[in-house]
C-alpha cells in the first residue's frame, strides 16, 4: 500500500485485488478501482500506479486521479531488457525504489537472473544464465514519454553525501521487507544504529551526522535490554525497536517507537508476529500483518491485513484485509 499524508488517504490492494482509496483517520472507502494496480507514488495531484502487462519485461505506468481513481492520462509502457521479469519469476529477481523529484517520479530498478534448474549444472552452463542490470525511469504525468536510461549496477544515490559518511554502516535493520545495513539519509542528516552488548550495557544507540560535518552529534540511547529486531517505516522517519516478550505474556511482540533523526520516543504497543511498519502519521501508526496459511502439496498462502492503531490509547481504529500472496516452497534462491 501507499500512504499520502497530504490528502490523508491510503491506497491499498484489497483482498479482491482491486485498488482501494481509504481515509486514513476513519477507514472509510473513498473509491475502488476494479483493476489490479500497485500504487507507488503521489505527484502533481495524480496517483502513480504500476499495472499488469502480458510482457514480462514491461512496466505499465497508470495515473489514477486522487479524488476519483479514474485515469487522467494515457498509460506509459516502459520495455526493459528482454531477459528481465518484473514479476520475479523462477531464477529471476526484480527490485525497485521510488522517489519524487519535483513534479516527476524517479523509479530505479535492479534485475538479476541465475541458473535455477533442478540438477546441478557445469559452471559454463550456470554462467550463461547469470545476468545483472540496473536503470532508472523518470515519469512525468504531464508528458507522453517516460525517460528511461541504464545505470551502472553499483550506482549510488548518495553523490551529495561526503564519501566518508556515505560509507558508514549500521547495525542491521528491516525496511520494506528487506534486511539492510547502510546508513539512512534523512534530509541533511545521516543516521545509523549500533547494537551494544558490552560492560553490561545491552541495547541500541542512535548515531547522527550532518552531511556538512564529519563530526557526529552525541549518541542517543534508544533503549536498554534485549532487542530482537529494528524495523524502519517505509519513509525512514521512525524506527520500531522490537523486544522479545516473556512466554507468560499474551502479547506476541512489543514495539517501542522512536522518531528519526533525533530519537524522540512517540509510543509503545504490542503487535502480532509478522507485523511490518508502514508509516507514523500524527498520533497513528499504520502497519501490515502477514501470517502464513500452509496447505499440504500447495504453495503457502500468506494472508495479509492493513491496520491503523492510535498511539495514545493503543487501540485499533480500523483494519482491512489485503491481497493474499502465494509462495512456492520450491523456488531456488539466488547464489
Amino acid at each position: 500500500g501507499l500512504i499520502d499524508e497530504s490528502t490523508e488517504t491510503t491506497f491499498l490492494i484489497n483482498n479482491r485485488r482491486h485498488l482501494e482509496a481509504v481515509e486514513l483517520r476513519t477507514g472509510r472507502t473513498r473509491w475502488i478501482r476494479n483493476q489490479d494496480l500497485k500504487p507507488i507514488a503521489v505527484v502533481a495531484k495524480n496517483l502513480i500506479a504500476l499495472g499488469s502487462s502480458s510482457r514480462p519485461n514491461e512496466l505499465v505506468v497508470q495515473f489514477p486521479a486522487l479524488a476519483t481513481g479514474k485515469s487522467t492520462t494515457e498509460a506509459k509502457h516502459i520495455v526493459l531488457d528482454s531477459w528481465v521479469d518484473v514479476n520475479g519469476a523462477q531464477g529471476k529477481d526484480f527490485e525497485y525504489d521510488v522517489s519524487v523529484v519535483g513534479q516527476k517520479v524517479r523509479l530505479t530498478w535492479h534485475a538479476r537472473s541465475w541458473y535455477a534448474g533442478g540438477a546441478p549444472a557445469p559452471p559454463q552452463v550456470q554462467k550463461r544464465y547469470e545476468r545483472e542490470a540496473a536503470g532508472e525511469v523518470l515519469i512525468d504525468p504531464h508528458s507522453s514519454v517516460a525517460e528511461s536510461r541504464p545505470l551502472p549496477v553499483s550506482a549510488s544515490d548518495r553523490t551529495e553525501v561526503q564519501t566518508e559518511l556515505a560509507n558508514k554502516r549500521s547495525s542491521p535493520y528491516w525496511r520494506a521487507s528487506r534486511l539492510r545495513s547502510e546508513s539512512i539519509l534523512l534530509d541533511d542528516q545521516l543516521v545509523t544504529f549500533e547494537r551494544t552488548n558490552s560492560a553490561g550495557q545491552v541495547g541500541v544507540l542512535l548515531r547522527c551526522w550532518s552531511v556538512d560535518e564529519s563530526r557526529p552529534a552525541p549518541p542517543v540511547r534508544l533503549t536498554q535490554g534485549q532487542v530482537s529486531a529494528l524495523r524502519l517505516t517505509y519513509d525512514g522517519r521512525h524506527v520500531m525497536v522490537e523486544h522479545p516478550v516473556a512466554k507468560s505474556s499474551p502479547a506476541t511482540l512489543v514495539w517501542t517507537i522512536f522518531a528519526l533523526p533525533k530519537g524522540e520516543r512517540v509510543g509503545k504497543l504490542s503487535v502480532e508476529t509478522g507485523s511490518e511498519p508502514l508509516v507514523v502519521s500524527g498520533d497513528m501508526l499504520f502497519y501490515t500483518v502477514t501470517s502464513p496459511s500452509p496447505s499440504a502439496g500447495k504453495p503457502t498462502e500468506l494472508k495479509r491485513q492493513f491496520k491503523a492503531v492510535g498511539l495514545v490509547d493503543n487501540k485499533l481504529v480500523w483494519e482491512r484485509r489485503l491481497e493474499s500472496r502465494r509462495v512456492a516452497s520450491t523456488r531456488r534462491l539466488p547464489p
